[in-house]
């Protein structure tokens, strides 16, 4: 679906993008993360055509990015990170308006706004929107026009849980029915929950990449977290695996004095933060050479 080879890319020749190689494949979730800075959302905006003076090959449907037209965006959907609506209108005005663009496509405003909660301010003007509602709002203008790729950057950004779960349900509604999706964000719960093949990104580069277990539990489980209740404390304990077995939790465990079991094998938070580590570290090597 996606494939890119040898990206560079400059703002004001000051390198954003170094020689990237990457392919997302029809019908899986993707992740890009890394930190801020990190050039992740220039990717996307390279990906969707918003920026065309990249050197290297980035192909769509078969197409190189920067000559995608107008007819290509029919089957494009995207959220940025920061809302675009015309604050003076109303949610529905906006919707309308943007739908509109899709005159060919059968869209459903109504469905789509009380799925996401919206059907009781829908007539309300955006600039009266609160961050998650207008998050929410941004979300659903993305895939109005039904599109076969979609891409989100920081799509649960501003939500409460009982929000972020509905737009993740709906992600992967969207994704059963063969919609290939691009993710860009930091947020390792929401890669946890929804991709299924991740990049790293830092100062540019890709640090790793592949499926999202690979990455999960990296290291072998060696030891475990047991939080114990005594005497109306708790206290966590870590130990080897092979000591959860001894008689001494066996007691624990029959006094019903064991509140929790915890594997403390590597997080995909860990595995982040080490990787963005490592590509400071370069980065600042490269600075003193």
């Amino acid at each position: 679906m996606i494939d890119i080879r040898g990206l560079n890319f400059s703002y004001h020749k000051t390198p954003v993008i170094k020689d990237m190689n990457l392919t997302i494949h029809t019908g899986e979730i993707f992740g890009l993360l890394g930190p801020s800075g990190a050039g992740k959302s220039t990717v996307q905006r390279i990906m969707i055509g918003s920026l065309r003076t990249y050197e290297g090959s980035v192909r769509l449907f078969d197409k190189e990015a920067r000559d995608l037209r107008d007819r290509d965006y029919h089957q494009i959907g995207v959220q940025p990170e920061v809302p675009q609506f015309y604050t003076k209108y109303t949610a529905m005005e906006n919707l309308t308006f943007f739908s509109s663009m899709y005159q060919a496509v059968e869209v459903d405003i109504p469905y789509w706004v009380k799925r996401v909660g919206l059907e009781a301010d829908i007539h309300k003007r955006v600039s009266d929107y609160s961050k998650g509602m207008k998050t929410r709002l941004n979300f659903i203008r993305a895939l109005l026009h039904h599109p076969i790729i979609l891409f989100l950057d920081e799509p649960t950004s501003g939500l409460d849980p009982i929000n972020q779960k509905i737009i993740k349900d709906i992600i992967h509604e969207m994704n059963a029915l063969g919609v290939t999706i691009v993710i860009t964000t930091h947020n390792m719960k929401d890669v946890e929950d929804l991709c299924h093949s991740i990049a790293f990104i830092n100062h540019g580069k890709i640090l790793a990449q592949g499926p999202i277990h690979e990455f999960l539990h990296t290291s072998p489980v060696h030891h475990i977290r047991v939080v114990v209740e005594a005497g109306g404390s708790f206290k966590t304990e870590v130990v080897e695996l092979r000591q959860l077995f001894t008689d001494k939790y066996k007691d624990l465990s029959e006094q019903h004095m064991i509140r929790l079991i915890q594997s403390d094998s590597s997080s995909l938070n860990d595995v982040f933060i080490r990787l963005a580590g490592e590509g400071d570290d370069e980065g600042a090597q490269k600075s003193e050479e």
